[in-house]
């Protein structure tokens, strides 16, 4: 309201008094309605509704902090401007404040003064009017945006809602799909699990396995490839099909599966969760492995040849040099010759039997962090007498020791670069050079860098057709009875489940060149076993040996009398038992694995028996799958090695000290 317009109620019972401040509030432009009485001012409050009541205290009928009371209670948007003569009381004074008037002027007071207060308090009440206008406007707007924040609020109610529902339905379809699927949090950690994947693990309740890491369901070695290949290529990419993994039901059981997976990432790019889905392929695991095993055996017919001639010369070197010895002993020098030139060529046979040993081994694949340089020349030894005569081996640009590093199963993977080298061989029937190569290919976009291990030939080569089925199991362009038509179908097959690929290169009549590209490893050295510590020198020991071979019993009577222990053989199981059960002293008890009768391991098993204990050691010259796991229980119950043939005697002397030494602290 404008000071112009405002209307001034001026009571006082003194007609003179009213009448001198009605002329000072209409020489000031203030609009005056006047009157004398409590009860004429309570009444044209009600009638005008002034701005303003100018308000003396004392009046004739009612107390002027009554009237202003009145007011303030009816009509509390009216200012109250009381006045009273000099000599009230201060007490009157607060009365009147407390009683709601807005201010207090004490009489006589000057125009000036008087116009001035009246005007602040106009000024004042206008402000207030505004503020509540404002006031308004604002609680109209905001009532306004609250009624829109409602109806976004309930539209939003109804969205969540509906994708609840969606995402609930989803989540059912997921959990009773008739497929094994899971969903992994970034760190690998499960969320979700359809039924048909606890039904195909063994699991009755979720809770068994939600929040659990997926490696927990893993074997060893499949949570090794998970980690350096599966789970990199889940966070790098958007998802692949059909990648091989070994995982455990809760029984312990190990099943395969083929593993296609999808991942969802924020706008962003930032990876949420990766959704699996799994097929098994045990049964088909099976069937691939006993195609291996044949591709094996065809591969075997190829080395029989060149062991044949290498296993005949070191016969004759073996053979002639222990005859010269018994022709020679009295020459010291020409012994010396002998014995060493004997002992080489045992070395020899002893590492050509593990070759052939690992390469025919059946059990399950174990990857590794393997150095490349190392692979390579363990492979081109193998083919030196495996190739024939008109085939020469060479590797170029060996890389050096410990450079290039892949994670990958040994054994298939020189089965592989084999079968791809008698491949070489069969395609340059007038002989030639078979090249092994390995450098670091350029890594692809989004990808990591890769070894490319290539196998190069200068042969036949390949037609357009026969390189379109080159990779099919089966398909083979060799005469009847001389290829299984796996060798790169298999070869394909170990690339593909090594987060790699192969590649065939050839012109006909020009040559063939076979590139394996592996992931380049982030490990910094190949897998390698302990160096063993240094052993004390340890006081003579009584041992027990067994070995139903009398030669070899013989010999390693002598290995440890020569070595300063006390050596008791005897050539089977069941009396090695008897002699323990007698009481006979035995510090170390060292066994064949296969004799007739009780094998080794059944005596290992009652020997701990009878001594709880015992220090033991298993000697064998093959050691497979089955036999590893019989034995892998013995090392819990005291010091325990397994050794194999051919055991060179310093060795045989350091194993059975480090035993003796690993009993001696322990008791």
């Amino acid at each position: 309201m404008s000071e112009a317009g405002a209307l001034i109620l001026n009571v006082d019972d003194d007609e003179a008094g009213r009448y001198a401040k009605s002329r000072i509030l209409t020489r000031a432009g203030l609009r005056v309605a006047e009157a004398a009485t409590g009860a004429e001012a309570l009444r044209q409050v009600a009638t005008l509704g002034p701005a303003l009541v100018l308000l003396d205290v004392k009046l004739p009928d009612i107390s002027g902090i009554e009237v202003c009371r009145r007011i303030k209670r009816d009509y509390p948007t009216v200012l109250v401007l009381q006045i009273s003569v000099a000599m009230i009381s201060g007490a009157d004074r607060v009365r009147g404040l407390e009683g709601g008037a807005d201010s207090y002027l004490t009489q006589p007071v000057a125009p000036e003064e008087l116009i001035a207060v009246i005007r602040a308090l106009l000024r004042m009440q206008a402000a207030e009017w505004e503020l509540r206008q404002l006031n308004a406007t604002l609680e109209a707007r905001v009532s306004e945006r609250t009624a829109d924040l409602a109806a976004a609020n309930a539209r939003l109610v109804a969205e969540i809602a509906e994708r609840q529902r969606a995402e609930a339905v989803a989540e059912a379809l997921y959990r009773r799909t008739p497929l094994p699927l899971h969903c992994l949090d970034p760190l690998g950690h499960l969320l979700i699990v359809s039924d048909r994947w606890l039904e195909f693990f063994g699991y009755a309740a979720r809770q068994e396995v939600i929040g659990r890491h997926i490696t927990e369901f893993m074997p060893p070695a499949a949570r090794l490839r998970f980690r350096e290949i599966v789970w990199p290529m889940v966070l790098a990419g958007d998802g692949f099909d059909d990648v091989e993994l070994q995982l455990c039901r809760k029984d312990g059981s190990v099943v395969d599966v083929l593993v296609s997976v999808r991942t969802e990432r924020e706008p962003s790019g930032r990876f949420l969760r990766s959704l699996a889905a799994l097929v098994d392929v045990t049964a088909r695991k099976r069937a691939e492995e006993g195609l291996r095993q044949a591709q094996k055996m065809e591969v075997f017919g190829q080395l029989a040849g060149g062991i044949a001639h290498d296993m005949n010369n070191v016969l004759q070197t073996v053979l002639s040099g222990t005859r010269m010895l018994g022709l020679q002993a009295e020459e010291p020098e020409m012994v010396r010759r002998l014995s060493g030139l004997v002992s080489d060529a045992a070395e020899r046979g002893a590492a050509i039997a593990r070759r052939l040993l690992t390469f025919a081994r059946r059990g399950e694949l174990r990857a590794a962090h393997l150095d490349v340089a190392a692979l390579l020349e363990d492979v081109r030894e193998v083919l030196s007498y495996t190739l024939g005569g008109r085939t020469e081996v060479v590797v170029e640009a060996m890389p050096p020791a410990g450079e290039m590093i892949v994670f990958a199963d040994k054994p298939q993977l020189e089965t592989v670069l084999l079968n791809l080298a008698i491949n070489a061989r069969d395609a340059m029937p007038e002989g030639g050079t078979v090249t092994l190569a390995a450098k670091v290919a350029p890594p692809r976009e989004g990808e990591r860098p890769c070894v490319a291990l290539t196998v190069r030939d200068h042969g036949t080569g390949m037609s357009a057709a026969t390189l379109a089925r080159a990779t099919e199991p089966f398909f083979t362009t060799k005469p009847k009875g001389q290829g299984t038509g796996l060798g790169l179908a298999m070869a394909r097959s170990f690339a593909e489940q090594s987060a790699g690929e192969l590649v065939i290169d050839t012109v006909l009549g020009r040559g063939t060149t076979v590139t394996l590209f592996l992931p380049l490893s982030e490990a910094a050295v190949a897998d390698a076993a302990p160096a063993a510590p240094a052993l004390p020198a340890m006081p003579p020991a009584q041992l027990l040996v067994v070995d139903d071979d009398p030669l070899v019993r013989s010999v390693l009577g002598v290995v440890f009398e020569r070595l300063g222990h006390r050596a008791e053989v005897v050539e089977n199981g069941g009396e090695a038992l008897r002699r323990l059960k007698e009481g006979a002293p035995c510090d170390l008890l060292l066994t064949d694995l296969t004799m007739p009768g009780l094998s080794g391991i059944e005596l290992l098993r009652e020997a701990r028996r009878e001594r709880p204990g015992l220090p033991c050691i298993l000697l064998t010259g093959n050691l497979d799958e089955e036999a590893t796991l019989a034995v892998s229980a013995l090392s819990e119950g005291g010091p325990f090695a397994v050794l194999r043939k051919p055991m060179a005697p310093d060795s045989l002397g350091a194993a059975v000290g480090m035993l003796l030494s690993s009993q001696a602290a322990a008791g």
